[in-house]
């Protein structure tokens, strides 16, 4: 089974039931604002790794960044369902290391009401945070990662974490701080 195959968020359930469901995929997007400002919906997210500590996380990623968000493009459509609309982070790595950008899928809206899963930060451009990702199933014929939970995004304040969630791994974050929370999630020092 699909699903099951793949280590995907409730955040790419969408995506997955979208793609699974139709043969054809096509994408479009804007770089525009946000959708229209009506009530968000706030899902509280049934995933396997809500509850997830930090070593959990880091024993399934497929990548482990410390990034900055450089871009936000929303209303991306994948597959000819068109009642989801995605928006793509574009994140580039800050610190060490060469890496390039990547691009970060997540869930913004259903049938043009904004949703918002309890637990997952949304981030603006300029906001750094560590991300913790798997990478889309090729057949989504999208090139880029989704978060391995919505509680698996860490933002940051220099080399604070800020916010508030209670799931394990968001509270020994918060512990740790961006520095021994990168470490812990890559296992490495520098």
């Amino acid at each position: 089974m699909l699903l099951t195959n793949l280590r995907i968020t409730v955040s790419t359930i969408f995506v997955v039931s979208t793609l699974v469901l139709l043969s054809a995929c096509s994408t479009s997007a804007t770089d525009s604002a946000a959708p229209s400002p009506e009530p968000t919906q706030v899902i509280e997210a049934d995933e396997p790794y809500a509850n997830a500590s930090l070593d959990e996380l880091a024993g399934v990623a497929d990548l482990v960044i410390r990034g900055e968000v450089i871009k936000i493009k929303h209303g991306i459509k994948l597959g000819e369902d068109k009642t989801v609309d995605y928006k793509a982070y574009t994140v580039t790595p800050t610190g060490s290391g060469k890496q390039s950008a990547v691009n970060v899928i997540v869930s913004e809206a259903y049938n043009g009401i904004p949703v918002a899963f309890e637990g997952r930060p949304e981030l603006e451009v300029g906001d750094e945070a560590i991300w913790t990702l798997t990478k889309i199933d090729p057949q989504f014929n999208y090139k880029g990662y989704v978060l391995v939970g919505s509680t698996s995004l860490f933002p940051l304040d220099g080399d604070q974490i800020v916010g508030d969630g209670d799931a394990p791994g968001q509270v020994e974050a918060a512990k740790l701080g961006g520095k021994g929370t990168l470490q812990k999630l890559t296992g490495k020092t520098s």
